[in-house]
């Protein structure tokens, strides 16, 4: 039980909420203009456009260092990249990784509101009060066992909060994964080589100390037959 409520007492998993619904603020500010299902297309593809420029891999690469990773536990990670974008592939991981945010972002930030809206509406419709909360889930029905299940909602709540949080520590780690298997696979090739080298070169070094020793001998041997 206390291994389960343990995330729950880590900055961490509340800096990872944070990342992911901070991605959504500017797009909810369309909210006060004028709300229709546009506004989220406008926000993905301008979110696109974003991921093109170079430098977005930058600033994505330094939020998730900050408020991804477990610095107490995992130091910090060089699979996250903080260089800017050099290549197209580059372009496209970060233009995927900024949808993915955006996508993540608005299903938690709904479930972290609507949840506990929930659980009001079923507290209060328990009770005969009827709904209270003007949720996107609406208790109409006054029954008393909606008083009963009223807490589930409000358990399930950290429960997308931890949980959402590793997916997307996870999502932003993937890519930079792969290139990392890649250059260690460069890099162990690059090692066997210079492994192999330093074990030829002791080889090399006996045949000179030979070549000296036998021309040194054949001067000894000239010296003392003048």
């Amino acid at each position: 039980m206390v291994r389960m409520l343990r995330p729950l007492t880590r900055a961490v998993t509340y800096k990872r909420w944070l990342h992911m619904v901070v991605a959504i603020v500017w797009p909810s500010l369309w909210i006060f203009i004028q709300e229709a299902w546009w506004t989220q297309v406008t926000a993905a593809v301008l979110l696109g456009l974003a991921g093109l420029v170079p430098i977005t891999r930058v600033v994505e690469g330094f939020q998730a260092r900050l408020l991804l990773i477990d610095h107490r536990q995992e130091g910090d990670s060089p699979e996250i990249a903080t260089t800017p974008s050099a290549t197209w592939g580059d372009r496209g991981r970060t233009v995927v990784w900024l949808e993915a945010r955006l996508v993540f972002g608005w299903a938690v930030a709904h479930l972290s509101l609507q949840l506990p809206l929930f659980a009001i509406d079923l507290l209060t419709t328990g009770l005969g009060l009827g709904p209270w909360a003007d949720g996107f889930v609406t208790v109409e029905e006054n029954h008393w066992w909606h008083a009963v299940v009223a807490p589930v909602p409000l358990i399930l709540c950290p429960v997308v909060v931890v949980w959402s949080g590793r997916l997307i520590n996870r999502a932003g780690r993937a890519a930079p994964r792969a290139v990392a298997r890649r250059a260690d696979g460069g890099a162990g090739g690059a090692h066997r080589t210079v492994a192999g080298t330093h074990a030829y070169r002791p080889r090399v070094a006996r045949l000179h100390r030979a070549r000296a020793d036998g021309r040194r001998g054949a001067g000894g041997r000239r010296t003392g037959g003048r």
